[in-house]
């Protein structure tokens, strides 16, 4: 059985890399990219991963970044018990805390490398079933 991936990711370019990359590995993949359509899925289905980009709306200057991914997503995965990657541009807030809950995985994007591979690799066979 494939495990099941979830991608939360804005970006239509991303989305096809991710896609096509947790593809290769065998995985069966769900894009979504909006933290709406995230949340009725993760409330919904059952996950082996989920994969969060942390800004999933457009940037507006001078108004502070918004990490869906981050402070609404990733707490919810975490909470059903899913195996969660974060990827952002920093792993760190603009105040210098943390980004990414305790439990998450983070990259800094582009998440596409040999590393990122091995620990997909890793998580997939972490997973019950």
């Amino acid at each position: 059985m494939a495990v099941r991936v979830l991608v939360v990711e804005d970006s239509p370019r991303l989305q096809r890399v991710l896609g096509a990359m947790y593809g290769v590995l065998g995985c069966d993949v769900t894009l979504c990219s909006t933290q709406q359509e995230a949340e009725r899925l993760l409330a919904g289905d059952v996950w082996g991963i989920v994969h969060l980009d942390d800004n999933l709306t457009p940037l507006i200057l001078g108004q502070p970044r918004p990490h869906e991914g981050s402070r609404v997503l990733a707490p919810i995965a975490l909470q059903r018990g899913f195996k969660v990657i974060g990827c952002s541009d920093s792993l760190q807030e603009e105040s210098g805390k943390p980004l990414w809950p305790k439990g998450v995985i983070p990259f800094i994007k582009p998440p596409v490398s040999r590393e990122f591979e091995r620990v997909v690799h890793g998580l997939m066979i972490n997973l019950p079933g």
